[in-house]
């Protein structure tokens, strides 16, 4: 009686194994589409930083000098 059960138990398993592993692996992966349109949403708002940057550099009166000097010796009191 037991190993009919477990016999059926099996059969059962392998009849329902791809909606078995269906249903383990759709909470674990995101649709597709959702994956391109975050990819697309994130390539504008670099893409919107970006051209920010460029502007406020650009047409602001703001200017990035950069100044390098040689350091000097300094000879103390000995």
């Amino acid at each position: 009686m037991l190993d009919e059960e477990l016999e059926s138990y099996k059969e059962q398993v392998v009849n329902n194994q791809v909606d078995i592993l269906h249903k383990v692996i759709k909470p674990l992966v995101t649709p597709i589409w959702k994956n391109v349109l975050m990819g697309v949403v994130g390539s504008f708002v670099f893409a919107l930083i970006t051209v920010t940057f460029y502007f406020i550099i650009s047409y602001g009166n703001y200017s990035i000098k950069i100044k390098i000097e040689q350091p000097t010796e300094t000879t103390g009191k000995s």
